[in-house]
């Protein structure tokens, strides 16, 4: 059982990422992978980068031979970005009774939101150490944030949507974008339900003051009412994570309708996510609630899922869309060269 300094030890004592440097300069993109439970950093990105992208730009039934550069390295789409994958430290594990390399603790993994107690230091101390890198790379980038891209393999993937849901936006703005392969959403019950009674209360005042009123636009009234919510969970998410005081009042009259407001710039980031079908670890539902979570929030959400692949990234598939999503968001060509 850990001592009580070793339950409350920093989150500045993280190990070194695994970095893979641009191969040309200048410096214009970071890319943050983080790995999944019982990984680290090294063997995560490795392995990731190892894989060749098979990007097809003809249909699969096409008869004219794959481009010339049929099998370049991934990372050969992003010659100017830098790949990072952190590494967590350990963190005690209450079903194994020891330390384990995750990002937090977790009672079970086919029921996340089991024990949700358990996950809020480990949590806590992963969004702080992530922010911190991300706000040292944005300033490497000029304070160009929307250069920055976060995201994880499975727990990676749920603990970089926790540091998403608590980047305060002060350098610079919004990330460029999220990816996430195979996971899940913290606290998605508590979510869920926060988001579906806030949003019912907010269209339930909409129509009664819709009476009588010709040319109101329901869309435009719902757009108003997501995006509100979206403010209030990031709020509400960081209360519960204990980065805002105990003495934060909450309530959902509230108003956080200023579209400059730091709390709105993790609403503004593209979220990519993949999930293969047969995932025997973590259920592909999970990727299909943090979906519906993350848009009952107004933000904008793909998902793909794959029917052959299981606790990893489709191959070849996966990581051609992956290619596509990052030249969508203006990092790199999105299509092989010469393709």
């Amino acid at each position: 059982m850990p001592t009580a300094s070793q339950q409350q030890s920093s989150e500045t004592d993280f190990p070194l990422p695994y970095i893979h440097l641009p191969t040309v300069q200048p410096h214009t993109h970071t890319i943050i992978l983080l790995h999944g439970r019982g990984s680290n950093g090294q063997e995560f990105g490795e392995e990731f980068l190892s894989n060749n992208n098979h990007h097809h730009p003809t249909s699969s039934s096409s008869t004219l031979p794959p481009p010339k550069n049929y099998k370049l390295p991934l990372t050969s789409h992003f010659p100017t970005t830098k790949w990072i994958f952190p590494s967590t430290k350990p963190h005690w594990s209450t079903t194994y009774q020891q330390p384990l390399q995750q990002w937090f603790d977790i009672a079970t993994l086919s029921d996340p939101d089991s024990q949700p107690d358990l996950q809020i230091q480990g949590l806590k101390q992963s969004a702080i150490y992530l922010t911190n890198l991300i706000k040292a790379e944005t300033a490497l980038l000029g304070n160009r944030s929307e250069r920055v891209v976060l995201g994880g393999m499975s727990q990676g993937c749920a603990a970089g949507l926790v540091a998403l849901m608590v980047l305060d936006g002060e350098e610079g703005g919004r990330l460029g974008g999220f990816v996430g392969f195979s996971g899940w959403m913290p606290f998605a019950g508590w979510m869920d339900g926060f988001l579906r009674a806030g949003v019912g209360m907010e269209q339930g005042e909409g129509e009664e003051g819709k009476e009588g009123k010709e040319g109101d636009d329901s869309s435009t009234m719902t757009k108003t009412t997501t995006a509100t919510m979206g403010k209030k969970v990031l709020i509400a998410f960081r209360h519960r994570l204990g980065i805002i005081g105990d003495d934060f009042d909450f309530d959902y009259g509230s108003d956080f309708r200023g579209d400059d407001s730091k709390e709105s710039q993790a609403l503004q980031v593209p979220i990519f996510l993949e999930h293969g079908m047969k995932d025997p670890i973590v259920s592909p539902l999970c990727s299909q609630q943090i979906r519906e979570i993350l848009q009952l929030m107004g933000m904008k959400v793909v998902l793909k899922l794959y029917r052959s692949c299981g606790h990893w990234i489709q191959e070849p598939e996966g990581y051609d869309d992956f290619v596509e999503f990052l030249g969508g968001i203006g990092i790199g060509n999105g299509v092989l060269e010469g393709s």
